[in-house]
């Protein structure tokens, strides 16, 4: 995550943000476009929220943040967006304040939204930007509300970041399904998972095997 959590600071062979294509696109928490900063074991990664991973961290009360994220926007074409993030109705997301900082081509606009609100994507609003130019998003622990020992305090959540073209649609939410009969091996594919009709080629060699057969048969007779 950048120089965030497992990392740090370490000087590791900077990984490229891939560009936005004109139709968007969703940036998640794992990849090179987000970066996690402050102390790496305060930033906490589970296998839960938008695509099975979020990070989550503790609000605090303090002046200054201790951890943070930064949604990077590289854009391929200019124009207006609008910017989506994802919370999970309280699970993780339970900041009441999370307060977004949206750097944009017209400037800097803060949107404050409760994560523990609701479950999917929750509107920032629409904003201009420009291609070739950094624009971002960015959001701090230090969203007012007061920090405490474990198992206390709330909860700030850093997950999906999707971004729509102005009357555009937001990416809809689809539960994911699983064969309970089958299994993923390592490269990917399925291990005990079967057809419910034979393939043309697995056809096709049964005939050719049953006619061998058959001559077979016919000169031993």
């Amino acid at each position: 995550w950048g120089g965030g959590p497992g990392g740090g600071e370490c000087g590791i062979e900077e990984r490229a943000c891939l560009e936005i294509p004109a139709d968007g696109g969703v940036i998640e928490e794992s990849d090179n476009c987000f970066f996690g900063g402050g102390q790496n074991q305060y930033l906490r990664e589970v296998t839960e929220g938008h695509d099975g991973g979020l990070i989550w961290t503790k609000a605090t009360d303090s002046e200054m943040p201790s951890n943070y994220g930064i949604w990077n926007l590289n854009f391929a074409a200019s124009g207006r967006y609008e910017v989506l993030v994802y919370v999970d109705d309280g699970q993780y997301g339970q900041s009441t304040q999370a307060a977004y900082l949206v750097s944009h081509a017209d400037g800097e606009d803060t949107v404050v939204v409760d994560q523990s609100s609701s479950d999917g994507w929750r509107s920032l609003g629409v904003f201009s930007f420009e291609a070739e130019t950094e624009h971002s998003v960015r959001l701090n622990d230090n969203t007012g509300e007061p920090w405490a020992e474990d198992p206390g305090g709330v909860r700030l959540m850093f997950d999906a970041l999707q971004v729509v073209p102005e009357g555009g649609d937001a990416e809809p939410e689809e539960p994911e399904t699983e064969d309970p009969d089958s299994e993923t091996d390592e490269s990917g594919g399925l291990i005990g998972g079967c057809s419910s009709a034979p393939s043309p080629a697995s056809s096709l060699w049964f005939v050719l095997l049953g006619a061998f057969v058959m001559m077979r048969r016919r000169r031993r007779s």
